[in-house]
């Protein structure tokens, strides 16, 4: 009996050194990769490097980052203040925010900040995407891309999109559900397809390449290893089947020479015509795919939270058909083709879209790769690091804004001290700044303000749930897609009419 406890003892003796020396052994390497990074600073540089952690080998904090979403960086700000070091996606970043801190990072770009994007995202979106250009070829690339986006150019977007819009609105009104997320990511794919690449696809065509497109921009951001079964594997698998789409119409218009085609795609080929560069298609395949991309994930989660934003504040649905009504474009029939002067002589439905904008950033942040050491509040930003710097956080603790956390686009009208942020593109940052700032950022207001215009004038809808929890990635977006009710106008009154006469009888 004596040998078979002290066996026991001794096994559990045995366990715990075991355990001890696991345990011991993981908190060694853990401390010696934090010790390797912290040791990665700048000698000739006086300023500290900024405060936080490195996490694991290889892994760093991604798990972390992919499990807490928001709060990851909530509590490492809260923490540290408004800079920080972390290890996610393969990579050392020092993430920022603040109007101050952005304004100098804009004004060193293409200077010490180059770009640079997580692995995973740079092999996804390709090495000829323009987020990856730098320098000379960058500014004329982008040059080219921008006439796709000046005012001619959107004034003869607005038929397309306007009908695109209300063909959508009439679908969804026929159904007794519609989840919006995942039908606003079609709409989109739709509409951009059209106006940046001339796409002219069926509907099965256009909700096989919209579920591709969700596999590709849903594993944009995922740890970079490439085995079957991983995020990077499936995306690689649909960025495949894009490029073989994009190729296709590529040779297509190079087939043809419809004076009427002056979309992104047409641009840019005939950029590359110009240039008389020895080089194939594989350039702008990778443009036109980061154009879509973009403009399919930002987007669709803009219009999704601006519903969501409208569903919550009916007053100020109100308001919008008050101002429609103001100016002639409210009628029984609502057949009305809008023109793009009409569009921007909305100023409260252009509020209603920079505040929805404000609130919930489609885009939280940048990442820049640093090619000279410098500081932002008293820490250095090390050359040779990648530097994150941050929308949502910006915005959402800019002291430029009273309740911050309110959902008012009077802010932007009646407020003098808030609607010159307007100007002060530091504090209202949703599509960056400087010269890496979003190309397409005229094209999707327009999207969203024509969105806005026909919901009020053809649509009564209701949410169909009290669930409004929003994941953050890879892009904003209510968790649960977002189920309403669409009715047309009036409908919801002939129902309940309905109803009230079979009560009678």
């Amino acid at each position: 009996m004596f040998y078979l406890i002290f066996s026991w003892i001794s096994s559990f003796i045995q366990l715990v050194a075991l355990f001890l020396l696991v345990y011991s052994l993981f908190r060694a390497i853990h401390y010696f990769w934090n010790l390797y990074h912290s040791l990665q600073y700048d000698s000739t540089c006086k300023d500290p490097l900024p405060g936080g952690g490195m996490g694991w080998p290889i892994i760093g904090e991604t798990f972390q980052l992919i499990l807490k979403g928001s709060k990851f960086y909530e509590e490492r700000f809260k923490k540290h203040g408004k800079i920080f070091k972390t290890h996610v996606l393969g990579k050392p970043i020092i993430r920022v925010y603040g109007a101050e801190n952005l304004q100098k990072i804009f004004q060193l770009e293409n200077e010490i900040l180059a770009p640079s994007l997580p692995t995973s995202t740079r092999s996804l979106l390709g090495q000829h995407a323009i987020s990856g250009m730098f320098g000379t070829l960058h500014a004329v690339a982008r040059k080219r891309i921008m006439e796709a986006f000046r005012h001619s150019a959107l004034e003869s977007y607005v038929p397309s999109i306007q009908k695109q819009i209300d063909e959508t609105l009439e679908n969804w009104c026929s159904k007794e559900k519609v989840t919006v997320y995942p039908e606003m990511r079609e709409l989109i794919f739709r509409v951009n397809g059209s106006t940046l690449c001339g796409f002219n696809y069926s509907k099965t065509e256009i909700l096989s390449l919209t579920e591709t497109f969700k596999v590709f921009s849903d594993n944009i951001f995922c740890l970079p290893i490439n085995i079957p079964g991983s995020g990077l594997n499936k995306g690689m698998k649909a960025r495949e089947i894009l490029l073989e789409r994009i190729g296709a119409s590529v040779r297509k218009k190079r087939e043809s020479d419809s004076l009427e085609d002056r979309t992104a795609l047409r641009l840019l080929m005939e950029y590359m015509d110009e240039t008389k560069d020895d080089v194939d298609d594989k350039i702008i395949k990778d443009v036109v795919l980061e154009l879509l991309f973009a403009s399919f994930s930002t987007t669709s989660s803009a219009a999704t939270t601006l519903l969501m934003n409208l569903s919550r504040h009916p007053e100020v649905v109100a308001r919008i058909k008050q101002e429609l009504e103001e100016s002639g474009l409210y009628s029984l029939d609502n057949v009305h083709g809008l023109s793009l002067a009409e569009i921007n002589s909305l100023k409260y439905t252009a509020a209603v879209v920079r505040e929805s904008l404000r609130l919930t950033p489609p885009v939280g942040g940048g990442f820049r790769k640093v090619l000279q050491t410098f500081t932002l509040e008293g820490k250095q930003i090390p050359k040779g690091w990648t530097l994150l710097w941050s929308i949502r956080e910006t915005m959402g603790y800019s002291s430029y804004y009273d309740n911050v956390d309110q959902f008012y686009p009077d802010r932007f009208i009646n407020n003098e001290k808030e609607y010159k942020v307007i100007s002060n593109r530091y504090n209202y940052c949703v599509f960056g700044g400087g010269p890496r700032s979003c190309i397409g950022k005229h094209l999707a207001i327009l999207f969203l303000k024509i969105l806005t215009i026909e919901l009020t004038r053809k649509c009564n809808w209701r949410l169909l749930t009290t669930d409004l929890k929003i994941a953050l990635l890879p892009v904003p977006h209510p968790k649960n897609g977002l189920p309403v009710k669409f009715m047309r106008n009036n409908q919801e009154k002939q129902e309940t009419k309905i109803e009230s006469t079979k009560k009678i009888d």
